[in-house]
């Protein structure tokens, strides 16, 4: 406290002297630990922090927007492994085309040392099936519920129409139309974002797995079906 008295540092001698004193030493130490007032900007003015704000937003928006469309495609997905799981397995092994009727009418001719895949009835929103090996399709119209063939890694989709696929594996995939339109694109490939082929009557498209290419032709020559067995 004798800091505080300055050169005032004889020892008071009368109790005059005494209050003198502390009233001096009670005025240095207001003088000293007074709080100035001091301007005070808000954080949110400060141009770093909204930019670190505005990145954090941005980057939820994106996670959610990640998980939304994952879910989307999850459930949209074309040829579910739970939907598989559920369909009827026709595998022809005789050496005669087989013919297979589903519940909406539409009948399929399915060749020899080829397997085809489809539901009892088609609940959903589209009709699904999966090809392996050849066959000749026609497809009972439906403009509300379009039919999609899955073979290789190529889908082939219609509304209501006749046409032949062939496939070789997951190596090659052709497909030919005998009457209405088709349209054929890549499986996993979202068909509004990568436009599908188009063929329609006498036409054809085959597309080579290893390349990833679609080539488009015309039908040579008809398909006469071999002896029918129906299934």
């Amino acid at each position: 406290w004798f800091d505080l008295l300055g050169n005032d540092t004889q020892m008071p001698q009368s109790e005059i002297e005494w209050n003198q004193t502390k009233k001096k030493i009670w005025t240095q130490v207001t003088q000293q630990t007074s709080i100035q007032e001091r301007s005070f900007t808000p954080i949110w003015n400060n141009l770093f922090v909204r930019s670190v704000a505005a990145a954090c937003i941005l980057l939820l928006v994106g996670l959610g927007f990640t998980y939304w469309a994952g879910v989307a495609e999850s459930k949209n997905a074309y040829f579910q492994k739970e939907i598989l799981a559920q369909m009827v397995t026709k595998e022809n092994q005789t050496k005669q085309v087989q013919v297979i009727r589903l519940e909406d009418g539409t009948t399929i001719h399915l060749y020899p040392n080829a397997s085809l895949k489809y539901p009892s009835r088609f609940d959903t929103h589209v009709r699904e099936v999966v090809l392996v090996g050849n066959a000749f399709f026609d497809v009972a119209k439906n403009p509300n519920k379009p039919f999609l063939i899955l073979t290789g890694n190529t889908i082939t989709k219609v509304l209501g129409t006749s046409f032949l696929i062939k496939s070789e594996g997951n190596k090659k995939v052709e497909v030919a139309v005998k009457t209405g339109r088709v349209m054929v694109f890549e499986k996993h490939v979202d068909e509004l974002k990568e436009p599908a082929v188009v063929i329609t009557p006498n036409q054809k498209v085959v597309y080579e797995a290893d390349e990833k290419v679609f080539e488009t032709g015309i039908v040579e020559q008809p398909m006469v079906l071999a002896t029918v067995k129906e299934v």
